[in-house]
């Protein structure tokens, strides 16, 4: 009787025991089941996401990515990886997400050690590579790291372990990922303030002009609270390239706050070699309110001479009316060979004057007389007079009509001009069917300000 028993148990047991495998298996199944199942049809929409056929297609597709939650972040972030940059609205669905994406984006960045991206229809397509690599603007997909930065920053500025990749980065053997992480450390939460300026300190010596350069930007913004960051930007101004002695001097003048060592320094360089940071130093000192007259006597001399009109130009445009007397030698330049100094010399004349008339004849004239970069830099223009340059919109609209890049700039300036561009509301929702996707975004960005005042979508 004994030994029958033994061999029931026998028998029994490794049949419970597949049976009992069989249920975890079955469990185990149904619970990656929908994760599985999620994957795959993530991986559908991103495709169609990719070059949707308008704005209210690629709304929908984010719409279901966000519903299908993280199962959508593999599809999303293998597409990052695209050689052709068309990952404008895949950016948006990582970051509907939100706070999920965290770790996966951390990740990526972490095992991605190529850098270039291009834009097939963004404004960097048109350069060379050697050049694309140097564009600092952030508006500009040029690489893969910076939009996983960007969108990090986005999701979480608050968090230590972004942060941490960001200094991470800024050892990074690219320039231009050294660069871009550099560039959104500064967007970081205030809270960082010291680690963001003592990292920053570290890279006053870093062989790349670029990354100096953006190291003097980024402390500007913290050189007024914290003692550290003023005093590397005094560093700077000593720096052997003199594209980072400018911009460390025009943030310096920007702080209103400077000692006596510093002041000498600037006044100094107003006989500099390099006529930038002449310019650069002018500038500074007539922030505060020192040496006015010697810096007022470097803007004549650059604009007689047109030497660095457009840095002159600009300063003397964010100088404003103060730099009234300046206003003839401007005038001057209205007829210049070059269009983009005419359309500079219009704004700060405008700066200066506040005279709407003469900067929108100046623009209208520029728009349809110019090549495609004068149009561009007046076309760009045209937000500075809001509701006044509505009377061009229509010859704005017939030149952009055909042209990806100028159609970008018309559809901005319509945004900036608010509900007085109904007249151009055709053209921008033309726009949103454009196979571009940066210009259906910024075309239905525009319908919603110009059709703010009604309450429309």
């Amino acid at each position: 009787m004994l030994a029958f028993s033994k061999k029931i148990r026998n028998t029994v047991k490794p049949g419970a025991i597949v049976l009992l495998g069989g249920v975890l298996c079955l469990l185990i199944f149904r619970a990656f089941q929908p994760s599985i199942e999620g994957e795959r049809e993530a991986a559908v929409l991103v495709q169609r996401l990719r070059w949707p056929e308008n704005f209210a297609e690629a709304r929908a597709l984010i719409q279901q990515l966000e519903a299908i939650g993280e199962p959508s972040l593999a599809p999303l972030l293998e597409t990052l990886e695209s050689p052709h940059g068309d990952e404008f609205y895949i950016l948006d669905a990582l970051k509907g997400i939100g706070q999920p994406s965290v770790a996966p984006l951390i990740h990526f960045v972490e095992s991605h050690e190529s850098f270039l991206s291009f834009d097939d229809w963004g404004l960097t397509s048109r350069l060379p590579r050697w050049i694309q690599s140097y564009i600092l603007n952030p508006s500009d997909e040029s690489s893969i790291k910076k939009s996983a930065y960007r969108l990090l920053v986005e999701i979480a500025p608050s968090d230590q372990t972004v942060l941490d990749l960001l200094i991470q980065g800024t050892g990074d053997d690219y320039e231009i990922n050294r660069v871009f992480a550099i560039l959104f450390m500064g967007k970081m939460d205030d809270r960082f303030e010291s680690q963001i300026v003592s990292t920053l300190a570290q890279h006053t010596s870093d062989p790349s002009r670029v990354v100096r350069h953006r190291v003097a930007t980024i402390l500007g913004q913290f050189a007024e609270t914290s003692a550290s960051a003023h005093e590397t930007l005094v560093i700077l101004l000593n720096d052997t390239d003199p594209y980072v002695r400018r911009v460390a001097a025009k943030v310096i003048g920007e702080t209103g706050n400077v000692d006596e060592p510093t002041y000498r320094k600037l006044l100094s360089g107003l006989k500099d070699k390099d006529s930038g940071f002449r310019v650069a130093c002018a500038g500074a000192l007539w922030r505060l309110g020192r040496d006015r007259e010697a810096a007022m006597g470097v803007f004549e001399d650059q604009l007689r001479d047109r030497i660095e009109l457009s840095r002159t130009l600009k300063e003397l445009e964010a100088i404003g009316p103060d730099m009234i007397g300046l206003v003839e030698e401007i005038e001057s330049l209205f007829e210049h060979a070059d269009d983009t100094f005419r359309v500079l010399a219009a704004r700060s004349h405008w700066a200066l004057t506040g005279e709407d008339s003469r900067l929108l004849s100046n623009l209208d004239k520029v728009i349809n007389t110019s090549n495609n970069r004068g149009q561009s830099h007046a076309v760009g223009s045209l937000g500075l007079l809001g509701p006044k340059a509505r009377e061009i919109i229509p010859s704005v609209i017939e030149v952009a009509r055909n042209d990806s890049h100028l159609m970008l700039e018309a559809i901005h300036a319509f945004e900036k001009i608010g509900p007085p561009a109904t007249e151009a509301i055709p053209f921008i929702e033309e726009a949103l069917n454009h196979r571009a996707p940066f210009i259906q975004k910024a075309a239905h960005e525009a319908l919603t300000a110009i059709r703010a005042s009604a309450g429309d979508e």
